[in-house]
């Protein structure tokens, strides 16, 4: 029996009988919960807890096209896709369901999830169309840089950053558009620091892009595959910058816009 878990909307529970059903009859076991839009008390924790700490070997997200429009939506559950990944890995199969009527693309999605499969819902196919998901291994999800986030209503919001398969000899940059950076450090990756030591950190930097203007803190300790910068963010920002720190921000920086 393959277990898999599902996020779905209120909205869709007349779906859920239907879909059971027929994904049983492919060994497919599904357990799951109601999305909450809950930001503030930070609800997209418990559910993360559930799917990196559990067996689930598929992922599968069915929300209205009116809840992908609702930042509060779009960003809590790109922090739980960024969590996910951080713990399972890039591969862990994520999967989109939508109604057949719906137009939801990838353009649609934040950016953290637009690399994510899109499937429109069929009872009579969905079952096969997940296995497919499950097994598809040929294609694997590569980026230059790991990115994860850490929560807890006592320390707070804090993302994680640094390089995969090289080194940031001189520092990394992080940047938010409509939050404020509270706090930084840097130690071993996946692990928040109790203590550290900053090289030379700038604090308020303004960073322009083409499109948007954002304030950016930096830390100019070396930071490898095995190290990451560490950012206290607090509030909800609309998009982030981070990459490696380059005299006169002429670096590469990646953007995620929520």
């Amino acid at each position: 029996m393959t277990n898999i878990w599902l996020t779905s909307s209120h909205s869709f529970q007349q779906y859920l009988p239907k879909i059971s059903d027929t994904l049983n009859k492919y060994a497919i076991n599904i357990n799951g919960h109601f999305w909450e839009d809950n930001l503030k008390n930070m609800s997209w924790k418990y559910v993360y807890e559930e799917i990196a700490m559990s067996d689930f070997s598929l992922w599968l997200i069915f929300l209205s096209s009116d809840e992908w429009e609702k930042f509060s939506i779009r960003y809590a559950i790109s922090l739980l896709t960024i969590a996910v990944q951080q713990k399972k890995g890039l591969n862990f199969p994520i999967v989109i369901l939508k109604l057949p009527e719906d137009s939801l693309n990838s353009e649609m999605l934040p950016d953290p999830m637009k690399n994510l499969e899109i499937l429109s819902l069929s009872i009579q196919d969905i079952g096969p169309e997940l296995i497919s998901q499950k097994h598809k291994s040929s294609v694997l999800r590569e980026r230059e840089y790991h990115i994860g986030v850490h929560v807890n209503p006592i320390y707070g919001q804090w993302f994680e950053v640094g390089p995969v398969n090289s080194t940031w000899k001189k520092g990394s940059i992080f940047g938010v558009k409509g939050a404020e950076i509270t706090f930084q450090g840097v130690g071993n990756r996946g692990v928040l620091p109790q203590e550290c030591t900053l090289e030379s950190p700038v604090e308020g930097i303004k960073v322009t892009t083409r499109t948007d203007e954002y304030i950016a803190w930096i830390i100019q300790n070396e930071i490898n595959k095995d190290t990451s910068h560490f950012i206290q963010v607090k509030g909800d920002p609309s998009a982030i910058i981070l990459g490696e720190h380059v005299e006169g921000l002429s670096g590469l920086l990646y953007v995620n816009r929520f």
